[in-house]
């Protein structure tokens, strides 16, 4: 198996688990639980997990929900405009049997919805990888091109201006730490894949480290 796919999966997965809104506890359990995995996962783990608190609900709902301090969606960073479109973005969640939005009904752009995404494109590669026939290899090939596009058209185009509002504005030190996760995260993906990180996201690059 494509161990390197399989462990950005799992990372994508935690990062997409650390948005949601927080059940204090479950988070907690669920951060505990990747501790013990591998180290890149259990740096994340070890950051966020001293910082759930009690505050943590209203700080999400302050900074996502009421007045939305920080815009979740990616369409706040591009001018309103997706690019290559809302439609494209809904487009590949379907070519891969998937409903726009993530397991709360957020719409395709959330944040959320993109990090569940990533994760699931990871962690198709890692199965196919595992398979030795040429309809294998050629689903791999397959994947890892809608996974191209998705990153260079979608996530990576505005994570890095997404992570900068969210720790000039959060009041919360998790909220803060895990913005510098999620673009420390991505950044590795696009370096690991050698993908070229979108003009859009390299113009935040001395503030995303």
């Amino acid at each position: 198996m494509n161990h390197k796919a399989l462990l950005r999966a799992e990372g994508y997965r935690l990062l997409a688990a650390a948005f949601r809104y927080p059940q204090t506890e479950e988070l907690r359990e669920a951060l505990l639980e990747e501790q013990e995995s591998a180290k890149e996962l259990s740096q994340i783990a070890s950051t966020l997990l001293p910082l759930v608190d009690d505050d943590l609900c209203a700080e999400y709902n302050r900074l996502f929900a009421q007045a939305v301090a920080v815009s979740p969606h990616e369409r706040g960073y591009t001018g309103g405009d997706l690019g290559p479109g809302l439609g494209q973005l809904a487009a590949l969640y379907e070519a891969f049997g998937l409903r726009c939005g993530g397991v709360e009904g957020e719409v395709p752009d959330h944040i959320g919805a993109e990090l569940e995404f990533a994760a699931f494109l990871c962690l198709k590669e890692a199965l196919h990888t595992e398979e030795s026939s040429a309809e294998a290899a050629e689903a791999v090939t397959i994947v890892r091109s809608a996974r191209q596009t998705f990153m260079q058209d979608h996530l990576g185009r505005w994570v890095c201006a997404f992570a900068d509002r969210l720790r000039e504005r959060s009041f919360h030190p998790y909220f803060v730490s895990l913005a510098g996760l999620l673009t420390e995260w991505v950044k590795g993906d696009f370096v690991e894949q050698c993908w070229q990180m979108p003009t859009i996201c390299l113009l935040y690059t001395s503030r995303c480290v």
